[in-house]
């Protein structure tokens, strides 16, 4: 029952959480980091997509279905000044009576965003995928009896999810499909 009234206490509120994608190539990019930048910026331009490039990464705008989301592709350099590695970040914002409406726009724009990555790197086929989010004022009550004893984190896996409390954030690993969706609906719910 309290479950199902906080549900209706977000959905009433139209609570507010920002989903925190992040996306790494599971193999590594290289190049030089001015010929990549600029590269990775015309791909996104192809793909209508706003950006700006800055020292070490490139910032960009993606809008899916009348949702604004910020991101920023990061170049990891090596010592010689040459990328050995990507890193996309794209902050999402979610409101809680729309939750699944937006989960879909976030996956459809993941899906968008990695096509482009694609494009720009061709050895980036496949990503390692995570998404998190913060701002759980409930969890520190929950889990207050380990961080009594010194314990910080908590990690748990259940088949293809990896679900990590960090503090007041929780960052789940794995595919992002509707199984996910739910479990992070369902925690936003009840510890937010």
């Amino acid at each position: 029952m309290t479950l199902l009234k906080r549900r209706i206490l977000k959905w009433i509120r139209n609570f507010k959480v920002e989903l925190i994608l992040t996306l790494k190539p599971k193999v590594g990019i290289s190049g030089e980091l001015e010929n990549d930048r600029k590269l990775l910026v015309e791909k996104l331009s192809d793909r209508k997509i706003d950006s700006t490039a800055s020292e070490t990464s490139v910032k960009f705008t993606l809008v899916r279905n009348h949702t604004k989301a910020q991101g920023e592709c990061f170049f990891s350099v090596d010592d010689e000044g040459k990328v050995d590695a990507l890193e996309v970040v794209l902050r999402y914002p979610t409101e809680y009576p729309t939750f699944a409406d937006d989960f879909q726009n976030l996956t459809d724009g993941m899906i968008y965003l990695e096509e482009a990555i694609r494009a720009t790197f061709p050895e980036a086929l496949e990503f390692d995928r995570s998404l998190s989010f913060s701002e759980l004022r409930r969890l520190p009550e929950s889990i207050g009896v380990l961080a009594d004893n010194g314990l910080g984190t908590l990690s748990t896996r259940k088949g293809d999810i990896r679900l990590d409390f960090a503090g007041d954030t929780v960052t789940l690993y794995g595919k992002i499909n509707a199984d996910l969706r739910k479990l992070v609906q369902t925690i936003v719910a009840y510890y937010c």
